[in-house]
C-alpha cells in the first residue's frame, strides 16, 4: 500500500502516480492524473477492496522492463492483488483516460485497447468509463462505496502527458 499524500485541493488520498499501482483495503481514496495514459479501477465490494493501476503505454516484451509503466504488466497485476483479496467476490471495472495530446497521437487509443483486452480476457466486467477526447482528467475513486468522480481539466503539466 501507498502512503496517502494530498491528490490536490481539498482531495486526500493514495496518489497513484504514473506507472504506479495502489490497494486500500480501508475505504481511502485512490487519486490520479491521466492524460494518454489509463487508471484502471477496481472494486471488490464483497471485502470493500479497491485499486488502481495508472499505466503509461500498452505493452512491453521486455522481461527486465516489465513494470506498472506498462499494460500489459499493471493491469494483470492489479487484478492479481485484488482477487489475492477477495478470490471467489465479483470485481468491477472503471476505466479512465486514454486522451489524445495532439491530433493523430493513437498512445491513448492504445492504452485504452490494453485495459480492454485485459479485463475481457479476465472475465472482467467494464462498468462504467470516460475515456478519450483531447481533456486530461483527475480520477477521485472512492475504496468505500466504488465511486468515482471525473474532473476534465482544459490543462495538464506536460509530464501527466509523457509515455
Amino acid at each position: 500500500m501507498m502512503d496517502r499524500r494530498n491528490g490536490g485541493v481539498d482531495i486526500e488520498g493514495v496518489l497513484v502516480g504514473r506507472g504506479e499501482l495502489a490497494v486500500v483495503r480501508d475505504g481511502a481514496r485512490l487519486v490520479s492524473v491521466v492524460g494518454a495514459g489509463v487508471a484502471v479501477c477496481l472494486w471488490a465490494e464483497g471485502r470493500q477492496v479497491a485499486a488502481m493501476a495508472h499505466f503509461l503505454e500498452p505493452r512491453t516484451g521486455d522481461a527486465e522492463r516489465s513494470f506498472a509503466r506498462y499494460g500489459n504488466v499493471a493491469v494483470p497485476e492489479v487484478v492479481r492483488l485484488v482477487r489475492d483479496e477477495d478470490p471467489h467476490g465479483t470485481i468491477e471495472a472503471q476505466i479512465f483516460g486514454g486522451a489524445q495530446e495532439y491530433q493523430g497521437d493513437l498512445r491513448g487509443e492504445r492504452n485504452l485497447d490494453m485495459a480492454e483486452m485485459v479485463l475481457a480476457k479476465r472475465r472482467i466486467e467494464i462498468s462504467s468509463r470516460d475515456v478519450g477526447g483531447t481533456k486530461g482528467r483527475k480520477v477521485v475513486f472512492d475504496g468505500k462505496t466504488g465511486q468515482v468522480a471525473v474532473m476534465k481539466v482544459h490543462k495538464l503539466r506536460k509530464e501527466d502527458w509523457q509515455a
